[in-house]
């Protein structure tokens, strides 16, 4: 049973400081994508749906999530990567829809764990 809770994830920047052509979210962390890890860390609180701002190499993160087999996600685009504040504001028609709280998170936070 899907809980009130909504899960809108970031995961539309660059990463320039990575110093990579491949978006932040898509490095490998312990054999895993990142955004990978920060689903596998939502998935227990079963929230009634997930969001996720894409924006840079949008098309590969969008892979990726379908390869994941994340059920009920939501991808919004941000067309211009000018920060989170912006990314947030990107999701914000998806966001009105949502009721109840919306739990923000990065999807470059490999270390999350549902208790957090």
């Amino acid at each position: 049973m899907a809980s009130p809770l909504s899960v809108l994830i970031l995961a539309a920047g660059e990463g320039t400081r990575m110093r990579s052509e491949t978006p932040k979210v898509l490095h490998p962390i312990a054999g895993q994508p990142m955004i990978v890890h920060v689903l596998s860390a939502v998935k227990p609180l079963h929230p009634r749906q997930i969001g996720v701002v894409i924006g840079h190499g949008g098309e590969q993160v969008r892979e990726v999530l379908r390869q994941a087999g994340s059920p009920r996600l939501h991808l919004v685009v941000q067309r211009r990567q000018r920060g989170s504040g912006d990314a947030v504001k990107a999701a914000s028609a998806w966001l009105r829809r949502q009721g109840g709280d919306t739990l923000v998170l990065y999807g470059d936070a490999p270390l999350l764990r549902p208790e957090t």
